[in-house]
């Protein structure tokens, strides 16, 4: 077993956003620790002010030098906090608390039936979620069908919120190049997630999603180049053919 490496001023941390089958942490420079407590990053990450994130260590393995724009490489390591501010002057985060994330999981469908299951942890934010959940779905057709064509795509998504069940959401799309991380959150599945966190009567607690998705190679487009009654006058009840 690894040994963690040791927390102090040049150590590294970051803010686990995705992690699972689909990974996106943002790490950085440790600043400071005062007991339990950590400033990291000497930058915003974000600018998003109170958060709950969840904040992993990480390890160094090289760094790139650059006179334009040196980097590091590093890989995250284990949970040790959760990340409570985004500030300007840096991240603040607390060691030994635990932030809430959203299980994520997604199946696959295309080729000759094969399915794939994707799994991942998502940071429960109300801004970032509707985003990270996008970015978990993409690379997960990414991953299972990567080929840039006509394709039809069905995607039923079903969204737990704590006390009040479920909502099931059926969409389907239509692509000619594949599809991008911005096409995917324009589903109907993805806007009733973003307008469910971004719900202003009370807050919604996601517990779950689950993504099923069906792969078509076709192209199966028409398109509306007029539209015309056969009668002008209608009455309620009519059935316009």
């Amino acid at each position: 077993v690894e040994r963690q490496p040791a927390l102090g001023p040049g150590g590294t941390v970051g803010v686990a956003l995705i992690r699972g089958d689909v990974n996106v942490v943002a790490m950085g420079t440790l600043t400071q620790t005062e007991g339990k407590t950590v400033l990291a990053f000497g930058h915003p990450m974000m600018g998003l002010g109170e958060v709950n994130l969840p904040m992993v260590s990480g390890r160094v393995h090289t760094i790139v030098p650059s006179l334009s724009n040196s980097m590091k490489l590093v890989s995250p390591l284990a949970e040790i906090g959760a990340v409570l501010q985004d500030l300007p002057c840096g991240i603040v985060g607390e060691i030994g608390r635990r932030a809430p994330v959203v299980p994520i999981e997604v199946t696959v469908v295309a080729r000759e039936g094969q399915r794939r299951l994707f799994s991942a942890q998502v940071a429960l934010h109300r801004r970032l979620l509707p985003l990270l959940a996008s970015a978990v779905v993409s690379s997960a057709l990414a991953e299972t069908e990567p080929d840039v064509t006509d394709m039809i795509v069905t995607l039923h998504t079903r969204l737990q919120v704590r006390g009040t069940g479920s909502l099931d959401v059926l969409a389907q799309l239509a692509s000619t190049e594949g599809l991008s991380t911005r096409t995917l959150s324009q589903s109907r599945g993805l806007k009733a997630l973003a307008d469910l966190m971004g719900n202003p009567f009370s807050p919604a607690v996601l517990e779950r999603m689950q993504v099923d998705v069906k792969i078509e190679y076709r192209h199966d487009v028409a398109e509306i180049v007029g539209a015309s009654l056969p009668d002008e006058r209608v009455k309620p009840g009519d059935v316009i053919a």
